[in-house]
């Protein structure tokens, strides 16, 4: 939340096509082939072990990075890119090890269901972040108590996230999707 509150909505939008790229694309090509390499590698893993296994694996820790690419001077754009791109990679993570989970509890896999259930997660997330992003920035404007203001601000990633996860949606989309709004 606080992240996205910080974010650069304009650098975002920029480089929206690379990050969607990375968070996304570049998570369940990681996750996929963590699958492929575990199954074969650890005899009897089912399937959708595997690929819950590769979906825990899969999202890039970008701290480390990003203060590589600050200590290096490399471009705003690679720093904007990596910023957003933790944004949402949890999320995409988080969303692909829900499905393999309930791949490996229904025993059963249909990549049709697979993809609705991640898109219906997505839009969901983005649906509850800019519903409490509105409702915050409205009572945020009628109060003038700094210290009401702050204890607001802090609970506002948690009053995005616990609904939409409670709604089967993402959690982090949401908490993230209320920082953008907000910041």
């Amino acid at each position: 939340y606080v992240a996205a509150f910080f974010a650069n909505l304009r650098e975002l939008r920029a480089d929206a096509r690379a990050i969607t790229l990375t968070s996304i694309g570049l998570v369940l090509v990681t996750t996929c082939a963590v699958a492929m390499v575990a199954h074969e590698l650890i005899s009897g893993l089912p399937w959708a072990a595997a690929f819950a296994l590769g979906a825990i694996v899969s999202p890039t820790d970008p701290v480390a990075a990003t203060a590589i690419v600050r200590r290096v001077g490399a471009p705003r754009r690679l720093l904007t890119v990596i910023e957003g791109e933790s944004l949402v990679n949890d999320s995409s993570a988080l969303i692909a090890y829900r499905v393999a989970v309930a791949a490996a509890v229904g025993g059963s896999f249909s990549l049709l269901d697979a993809t609705v259930d991640f898109l219906v997660a997505v839009a969901g997330g983005i649906a509850v972040g800019l519903i409490v992003g509105k409702a915050v920035a409205e009572v945020r404007r009628r109060l003038d108590d700094v210290p009401v203001e702050i204890t607001i601000s802090i609970f506002t990633g948690y009053a995005a996230y616990l609904p939409a996860e409670q709604l089967g949606f993402s959690g982090v989309l949401g908490a993230v999707t209320a920082g953008i709004y907000l910041g």
